[in-house]
This record gives C-alpha cells, sequence and structure tokens, in this order.
C-alpha cells in the first residue's frame, strides 16, 4: 500500500548521534537542514530520524526522536543489524540516508551512507592503542567500530557517499565497495569571500578535543617563538583549558593561547576573517574549516596531509608544514609576523563558491531516477 499520498518522494535521514557540541557531525545535519529549503514547495517529505529536536519540523519535515541511538551503542549496533530494517521499511521511503556513518541491513529502498569517520583508514598512519588511556576510546572506533563500519557497507551493498577522492580510493583499494556505487561531494559551506585584507596577529584553530587534533603542537610552537623573543600574538582555540591540559598534558597553557570552548559558528566565521587559520590535525576525511577558510580568502598554516591537500589545490593562501613538526609551524608563523609571507590577493568570482551538486539535490535526483 502506497502510504505517500499525493508525495512523489520520500526520503528518510538517520542521524541519531549528531548533538549541539559535536563539531562537525553536528555541521554536516544543520548544514543538510538548509539544503532541503530549496526544496520546500517540491512534493518531497523528509523524515528524520534524529536523538532529540535537532530540526525544525515544518510541511514535509518530520523528526522521529530515538534518543538512545546516541546513548546506547548496543542499541544503535541492534538497530543497524537487527530491528532497523523493520522501523525503516514500515516509513516506506525512496531513499534512505544514513549521516552516522553505518548502514542498516535489509533496507527495502535504496540506501546511502555517508561516510565521514576516518580513523579505520588511516591505521597505516597511527594505530591507537587500547592500553594508552588517552587513545582507548580512539582505538575502539578505530579497530573495532571502523571493521563494523565496513562491514555494514558490504553486507548492506549500501551506495557510499564520501568527501574527498582520498578516502574513495582507500575504500576502493580496499574492497569495501566498489567505485561505481561511491560518489564524491564536497561539503557545502555557506559562506563567501569576504576576508578583510589585512595581517592579523592572531592564529585561530577551530577543533574538537581529540588526541589527533594535534592541540599539543600549539603549545610547542608558543614555546619555541617565545624563545625568540616573539609574544606579540593570540592563538584562539574551541576548546576548554581543561581540555587543552588532558590532550597536551600541560600543566600551564602558555599566555599567548585563549581557550574559548564551544563557540557558535557565527563566532567561527568571525575569527576566520580576523586571523590566520592553523590545521594541525594529523587525521580528517575532509577537515570543513579548510574550506570555509579557503573561500573567505583567509591565510592558512595546514599540515601535510592528503584530504588538506584535496581542499587547498591551487589555492594561494596557504602554507604546509608536516604533520607534528611545531618547529616548521613556528617558523611559518614567526615569518608572518614578520611579514615575510605575501598577502596573495586571490579575487574570485562571487558564485565560484556555489557547489554545481550538494547532498540533497544528489539524493533528490536518485529518488527521481528510480
Amino acid at each position: 500500500m502506497n502510504t505517500k499520498g499525493m508525495l512523489m518522494l520520500r526520503i528518510v535521514v538517520n542521524d541519531g548521534v549528531a548533538v549541539p557540541g559535536a563539531g562537525g557531525v553536528y555541521s554536516v545535519l544543520k548544514d543538510f537542514e538548509k539544503m532541503i529549503g530549496a526544496y520546500s514547495s517540491d512534493p518531497i517529505e523528509w523524515i528524520f530520524i534524529l536523538s532529540g529536536p535537532f530540526v525544525q519540523e515544518r510541511d514535509h519535515v518530520k523528526v522521529i526522536q530515538l534518543p538512545k541511538l546516541k546513548s546506547s551503542k548496543l542499541y544503535r549496533l541492534g538497530f543497524d543489524f537487527l530491528w532497523g530494517r523493520r522501523f525503516i521499511n514500515q516509513l516506506d521511503p525512496d531513499i534512505y540516508i544514513s549521516f552516522q556513518n553505518t548502514a542498516t541491513l535489509g533496507v527495502h529502498a535504496k540506501q546511502f551512507v555517508y561516510l565521514h569517520q576516518p580513523l579505520n583508514y588511516v591505521m597505516d598512519i597511527h594505530k591507537f592503542s587500547f592500553l594508552n588511556q588517552r587513545e582507548r576510546k580512539l582505538a575502539i572506533y578505530q579497530r573495532i567500530f571502523g571493521p563494523i563500519i565496513n562491514l555494514l557497507i558490504r553486507f548492506a551493498n549500501a551506495n557510499v557517499i564520501v568527501q574527498t577522492e582520498w578516502l574513495k580510493k582507500i575504500l576502493v583499494k580496499r574492497n569495501i565497495q566498489s567505485s561505481q556505487k561511491i560518489t564524491v561531494i564536497s561539503p557545502t559551506v555557506f559562506v563567501t569571500n569576504k576576508k578583510i585584507r589585512q595581517r592579523p596577529d592572531n592564529f585561530f584553530y577551530p577543533a574538537t578535543p581529540m588526541i589527533y587534533k594535534n592541540h599539543r603542537t600549539l603549545i610547542d610552537v608558543c614555546r619555541i617563538l617565545s624563545e625568540k623573543g616573539i609574544n606579540s600574538f593570540r592563538i584562539f582555540l574551541t576548546i576548554t583549558e581543561q581540555d587543552l591540559r588532558e590532550l597536551s598534558g600541560a600543566e600551564n597553557i602558555p599566555f599567548q593561547i585563549k581557550c574559548l570552548g564551544s563557540i557558535e559558528r557565527s563566532k567561527v566565521y568571525k575569527l576566520m576573517e580576523e586571523s590566520v587559520l592553523l590545521f594541525p590535525s594529523s587525521i580528517e576525511t575532509f577537515g570543513l574549516p579548510l574550506l570555509e577558510a579557503k573561500n573567505m580568502g583567509t591565510e592558512i598554516f595546514s599540515a601535510n596531509i592528503g584530504p588538506a591537500r584535496e581542499i587547498l589545490e591551487n589555492y594561494d593562501n596557504v602554507e604546509f608544514f608536516e604533520v607534528g613538526n611545531s618547529a616548521q609551524l613556528a617558523e611559518l608563523m614567526k615569518s608572518w609576523l614578520n611579514k615575510d609571507i605575501p598577502i596573495k590577493f586571490q579575487q574570485t568570482d562571487e558564485n565560484i563558491h556555489e557547489q554545481p551538486q550538494n547532498v540533497a539535490d544528489f539524493l533528490v535526483k536518485e529518488g527521481n531516477n528510480r
């Protein structure tokens, strides 16, 4: 029986792990909510399965709350392996997409997994240890949940959406999914090139408190620059001082570092306009701040990792340093403060940031072609 009535298309979105304060995971959800606004007058129903009321309900946009998807990993595994199929199939979707990296077995609709959990795919770079208390949670995600993610994608034969060619190549090489069933769609960012063309003495690193984000590098940078008599700068972080102490093992935080804690996205964008973006992270599937800063014309000092190279290809205002090399980053910051690195005026057409296709556009197209 067709329960859709006059609706032509029903898309079910599963994102139970996205909650406020979760960093990029929550940003993906909120950006997707903006994308579907373009279809407000179309006969499309969007049903979100979330752990809370994090998407506004309106005509053709419904929210089903399943808090245990976030609070209980066993519940979430049971959903993906066992009973989730019944729940989803009763909703009778044309398209089903999971934004939480895992496929759901037994779904009748065409299924997509938006894959943005990188840890299992960088084990050649870093294997997190169960024996190290600070790494134990990451080791669980990398070495237990990572293989589960891959198994579910294989068994469900789900289509996969990734953010970079870098990750697509890894999935194909490891026979997790065929190239034909993997689509690369870069995130859509809702900022334009409005960088104030001046030379700020501020630096900014918006990142969640994870070990692989390498906040410790910035403490070492401050020490190196202080030893050279360079102190007239500030580094703003979006973590707390307690987070920084736990991540770095440092008892004393350099006075040049200002920990803001979690801040609103509008404040993030304002700081990007007024600062040089630092990006010492060693593990990313994409690195959304890099794209946001690029679209603003912001100067960027980034660790030399595959996703960063891909995102910043042909971008003039970037300098790379080797992962964990605080001396290289300190030298870049010194050169910037001494005005030895010129500001490159990279004027762009105002429409250059428009994506030819975002995730919502892609899903609607797939649904109409079913």
